[in-house]
């Protein structure tokens, strides 16, 4: 199968994009605060500028143009525009800007060659349906978060803080829900044994801080602050990780603390970050993660607590510095538990002063820092939110560093897939032209069949015509390179407003692969959206 033509060698019988995203550099002595400013002065190409990159009343540090292809260019050939700003001598910037090939039919660029999906839209215009509705499907009237599969694929558990979607749950704290997807079915969860509904309800709720179901799907992990779900609560008024039996409405503790509470894919153990200062460790009142046994007596000894966040000593040194090390990701071989950290002192040598990937073996304690470059390199910059790939073998990570491969250019979170035996990176989050997308992209998640990839942007140029200027989600073909804007409603409209994935990673595709959750604040991707600027839930078909 021959590989997928480069730029340079791309047949002038391509198919040509219709428009394409042009990003220029400005300098902010400029002053440029409004498009208007900006005029396209030469160039086939016709352009209009649809963004300015700013912080705030600051004058624009870049712009963003969305350039019509002109007639009888050819894909590969190169185009110069220059950029002035009215009323500033000497105010220009000139860009070289090569004519794109429609990714769409025909070959695919990315990671490995192959065909790209015939005559499927880069925008989806696949059903999608809110999750965060009643049972009669009427939408919460306030925000939603952490939405996760069952194990089978027909329910979606979240957190929620609306009063209107079952009864009796009115008290407007966030409150964990189970929503059964063919019949509009819809549970609350944080209750006691006994029925009665949890009452925490903390000043910061923490409906973003993880879902778990048992690899079964009899029970789901959450987090919460309530006092009478159980009689064992160690740290009143604080956040802890409770197991809801939902076959009979049990209810165990698992953990002072909670974040991003993780059952083992065996089923034998449990994985969650704690701020907690609790058996004698010194956590620096930052965060650690720990695991422990599913049948341990938790209530009687500290043994039973396993901390993850150490070196391969099992020591943690403190300093004066962030320590946070946050959440926790088993390995499909439940041996591992991947987490980042602040921490310096996990490994030799870790002197970036940025949050790092590392993996803690579970059996002989040994850690190893994972976010390096190919040649086990440190990066400079951020790197977090990591997924590992179905076989374990790979995995997949946001990073800011601009050091993980060559060629790496746009100075923001880019996705990328590590190969852990030969240590090989890839970047993933590219266009058309294999470039490093535009703006930032982050939380990526497996399918699970490994051969994709789903993951947040707010680049404007991994699609054709993306036009909403809006954080999307997106996925990939790691075979075809084939992308496609998946936050759009089912006549393929994009979302009005930002799409993310902020909790749902790494477990944002159902089990079978069909379909992709994700959490948005747009109002015009299902009917009867009315909580307006509430981020909401859906379930979406690509």
């Amino acid at each position: 199968m021959p590989a997928a033509p480069t730029a340079a060698q791309a047949p002038e019988s391509a198919t040509l994009s219709a428009s394409q995203t042009v990003r220029v550099k400005l300098k902010t002595s400029w002053g440029v605060k409004r498009a208007k400013q900006l005029k396209v002065k030469d160039g086939a190409m016709t352009c209009k500028v649809t963004k300015l990159v700013r912080k705030k009343k600051k004058p624009a540090k870049a712009a963003v143009l969305s350039c019509t292809t002109p007639a009888g260019a050819t894909a590969g050939s190169s185009i110069k525009l220059t950029i002035i700003v009215k009323g500033k001598k000497g105010a220009k910037v000139s860009k070289q800007v090569v004519v794109s090939a429609d990714p769409g039919p025909g070959p695919g660029p990315g990671p490995g060659p192959g065909p790209g999906p015939v005559n499927k839209p880069t925008t989806s215009a696949g059903p999608i349906s809110r999750v965060n509705s009643d049972a009669n499907g009427n939408g919460g009237n306030s925000e939603a978060g952490s939405a996760t599969w069952s194990p089978d694929g027909t329910k979606v558990a979240f957190y929620s803080k609306a009063t209107n979607l079952v009864p009796g749950v009115n008290d407007g704290c966030a409150h964990v829900y189970l929503k059964t997807l063919a019949t509009g079915a819809i549970r609350v969860v944080d209750t006691a044994a006994n029925g009665t509904l949890g009452n925490g309800c903390p000043s910061d709720p923490g409906i973003n801080m993880g879902l778990g179901f048992s690899p079964q799907g009899d029970w789901l992990l959450f987090c919460s602050a309530s006092s009478n779900l159980h009689p064992f609560d160690p740290v009143p008024g604080d956040e802890d990780v409770f197991g809801k039996n939902l076959n009979n409405g049990d209810v165990e503790w698992f953990g002072y603390g909670c974040g991003w509470p993780t059952w083992s894919p065996d089923g034998t153990k449990i994985a969650f970050a704690s701020d907690i200062d609790f058996c004698g460790w010194n956590n620096n009142g930052e965060w650690d993660v720990f695991w422990i046994d599913r049948d341990s007596q938790l209530q009687n000894t500290c043994v039973d607590f396993h901390r993850v966040s150490t070196d391969s000593n099992g020591n943690q040194q403190t300093w004066n510095g962030p320590m946070d090390s946050e959440r926790p990701v088993w390995s499909p071989d439940s041996t591992r538990i991947m987490f980042e950290s602040y921490s310096p002192f996990l490994v030799p040598n870790d002197t970036n002063v940025n949050v790092d990937l590392f993996i803690k073996n579970i059996t002989n304690n040994a850690t190893t820092r994972v976010s390096t470059n190919s040649q086990g390199g440190q990066v400079s910059g951020i790197s977090e939110r990591g997924a590992w790939s179905p076989d374990g073998s790979r995995i997949a990570f946001d990073s800011k560093a601009n050091d993980v491969v060559p060629g790496d250019t746009n100075v923001h979170e880019d996705i990328f897939v590590k190969n852990l035996s030969s240590g090989a990176v890839t970047l993933i989050s590219t266009n058309a032209l294999g470039q490093p997308a535009l703006f930032p992209n982050r939380r990526p998640s497996w399918s699970p069949d490994g051969n994709s990839i789903a993951w947040e942007s707010e680049a404007v140029d991994l699609v054709p015509n993306d036009v909403n200027i809006r954080r999307d989600i997106f996925t990939k073909n790691l075979a075809t390179g084939f992308t496609q804007l998946v936050s759009s409603n089912a006549n393929g409209v994009q979302g009005e407003s930002a799409s993310n994935v902020f909790s749902s990673a790494p477990r944002v595709w159902s089990p079978d692969g069909t379909r992709i959750v994700f959490m948005s604040s747009a109002q015009n991707l299902a009917p009867g959206d009315g909580n307006a600027f509430q981020e909401d839930i859906f379930v979406k078909t690509p």
